[in-house]
């Protein structure tokens, strides 16, 4: 992203609103980017034009017709911008588009925000309902109340190792409280021997 002068910056209130990613939340997320990408005057937020351009190109998407490939440089490009702006990013694990599309991640710079965007988009109640924790096959053991839950750290890989899985375990004092109901956490995972697992 290139150095530019104040007055090629543009002004966050110039923007359309989308309820995608509302204006008080690019607020309170770009005043912890470098001085570089933003700049705050007066209480007047002004954001360097390519995170504008990302901006504006991702509330054109209508991601129900279309979908982007991260091998797509302009695509990469827009969804850092994207997060940086405090949007939501969530992508399948699909190991190929003609398997069943059931895993997905999310990546925000507000901890909370994809978890949020994740559950309104399976049509869950997004303030009560966690969505499941992604991580690798081997972490999942250290989450798991073994007090509560009768499974070993093989078994549970020997489970992992048969492919993209999802599993329910008893929750221990390491798991965030995000990702708890009932004192239970759930896991989607790639599976051990997933391109996706490292």
């Amino acid at each position: 992203m290139s150095q530019l002068n104040a007055e090629c910056f543009v002004d966050l209130a110039s923007l359309r609103e989308s309820e995608a990613l509302p204006m008080d939340v690019i607020g309170e997320s770009v005043i912890h980017l470098p001085v570089q990408f933003v700049e705050i005057s007066d209480k007047k937020i002004r954001i360097h034009p390519a995170l504008a351009e990302s901006y504006n190109r991702v509330i054109d998407t209508n991601f129900t017709r279309v979908f982007w490939s991260l091998v797509d440089e302009q695509n990469v490009s827009d969804t850092v911008h994207w997060c940086m702006l405090g949007g939501s990013f969530l992508a399948d694990f699909a190991m190929d588009a003609a398997k069943s599309r059931i895993f997905a991640w999310g990546l925000n710079p507000q901890f909370l925000a994809s978890h949020h965007a994740l559950k309104k988009l399976k049509g869950r109640d997004a303030d009560q309902i966690p969505t499941a924790a992604c991580t690798s096959a081997e972490n999942i053991f250290s989450f798991v109340d073994t007090d509560r839950t009768a499974i070993s750290r093989q078994q549970l890989l020997d489970y992992m190792s048969l492919g993209p899985a999802g599993i329910r375990v008893n929750a221990n004092d390491n798991t965030p409280h995000y990702y708890i109901n009932d004192s239970m956490v759930q896991f989607i995972v790639p599976g051990v021997h997933s391109p996706y697992a490292s």
